[in-house]
């Protein structure tokens, strides 16, 4: 299911709708995790010691707006390429299944 999911966004099979929730998840998890007195601290000295300055949530938000289906998509072609994708499983298998699953990576 995870590399079938990795499939849809590689060839850009992805629904506006769905991209929209995604995106809005990951914004409204960054913007919960910096409630936090103590996290949005660190957050500003992690940034302030690693970039040497510190962006506003507005930038970061107004950046993240920003990013479209096509930008995800350009990026997932460049790491989820075929051939590059290593599989563990345990337990048995059948022909049909250990198949199916190489088809896949």
């Amino acid at each position: 299911v995870i590399l079938q999911e990795l499939k849809k966004i590689r060839t850009g099979k992805i629904s506006k709708d769905e991209f929209n929730r995604a995106r809005d998840y990951l914004l409204g998890q960054l913007l919960l995790g910096l409630e936090d007195t103590m996290d949005h601290m660190l957050w500003v000295g992690e940034s302030v010691i690693t970039k040497d300055r510190v962006r506003t949530l507005k930038s970061i938000v107004s950046e993240f707006e920003k990013i479209t289906p096509k930008d995800v998509n350009k990026v997932a072609q460049t790491i989820f390429k075929n051939g590059q994708f290593r599989l563990a499983v345990v337990g048995p298998l059948t022909s049909a299944q250990e198949k199916q699953l190489k088809a896949l990576i």
